[in-house]
């Protein structure tokens, strides 16, 4: 199944029926949900309550945040070990692993000597924005803005992976059957690591919308990804519009289209970080959502798309299970 958080609660694709149904927390405006291997799934809200179910959503415990004081950014559930983490802004990252039953300050990550050189365009602090599996109980954490942080020992140390790489990223991604490959959607485009963040290549030849957002990696054929993007950034957007459009590639971003086969040529509404999810169950099947509330499926690996909704609360994210 694929889980779509929204502004009204989480709701259920299912892969074999087809169907979309209003699934869990209801009446909760629901920033992000997130999914382990073995099927437990967490979930944060507007008021930063963190939510958590081990029985594949058929029931939710409240886990407490009170002592975080910063404002969470982003959820993530390690597929292998279970923990969960919490990215802030300003740039800290919590884990709870149920042990103690309380949330655990890995590292404030603003005291790292790079972070003196991360920033924000509206003057503000720092975020973590995304966060992707990295080999082992490794992880990859977005810094919005300031690059790709990589840990390989859970948090103990820290390595900033950036050469050749746009440090405006605004969604980092990984896939299990290519180890050593990280993909970054970023405000330049289009980025491909094929050694686990030591370097970097651009890779925007038919991707014409650089300020791209959201990323997703299928399962089986990790040369297939989709990427949402923008001609613009948000600083034209006022004049121009949104526009942002949807791409596909099949050759790790050598060459890009833009997805038109039921799918909108220009939209604008936005399709964010965390905004594009392939199925863990049929591979070739994938979500789309648009803040404005529009979700459309395709089962062609990207290719063509349907609608499935039109008029759903604004769509925050998705997550396959």
């Amino acid at each position: 199944m694929i889980l779509m958080s929204t502004k009204n609660g989480i709701y259920n694709w299912n892969e074999s029926s087809q169907a979309l149904k209003l699934w869990a927390l209801k009446g909760k405006d629901v920033r992000q949900i997130a999914a382990s291997n073995d099927g437990t799934l967490v979930a944060y809200d507007d008021a930063d309550s963190v939510w958590r179910s081990s029985d594949r959503g058929k029931s939710w415990t409240q886990i407490g945040a009170s002592s975080i004081d910063e404002e969470i950014t982003v959820l993530f559930v390690h597929p292998t070990r279970g923990d969960i983490y919490l990215g802030t802004e300003p740039t800290k990252l919590y884990r709870y692993s149920g042990v103690d039953e309380d949330w655990e300050l890995v590292s404030d990550l603003s005291a790292l000597d790079v972070a003196k050189e991360w920033y924000t365009p509206w003057g503000g602090p720092p975020a973590v924005r995304s966060i992707a599996p990295a080999n082992g109980d490794g992880l990859y954490l977005d810094i919005h803005v300031g690059g790709i942080l990589r840990t390989l020992d859970r948090g103990k140390t820290w390595q900033p992976t950036n050469r050749g790489l746009h440090l405006d990223v605004h969604e980092v991604a990984t896939c299990p059957k290519r180890e050593n490959a990280v993909y970054a959607a970023t405000a330049g485009g289009f980025y491909l690591s094929e050694d686990r963040g030591e370097s970097w290549k651009i890779r925007n030849e038919g991707l014409p919308n650089h300020y791209t957002r959201g990323i997703a990696i299928h399962a089986d054929q990790p040369q297939t990804i989709l990427i949402s993007g923008s001609p613009t950034s948000p600083g034209g957007w006022r004049t121009h519009g949104k526009r942002f459009s949807l791409f596909r590639t099949t050759d790790d971003g050598a060459h890009w289209e833009k997805v038109t086969n039921g799918f909108p040529e220009s939209s604008d509404s936005e399709i964010d970080t965390h905004g594009i999810a392939f199925s863990r169950e049929a591979t070739d099947q994938v979500l789309c959502g648009l803040g404005s509330g529009e979700l459309y499926a395709s089962d062609d690996a990207g290719a063509s798309w349907s609608t499935v909704a039109g008029d759903l609360p604004p769509i925050r994210g998705l997550c396959a299970v």
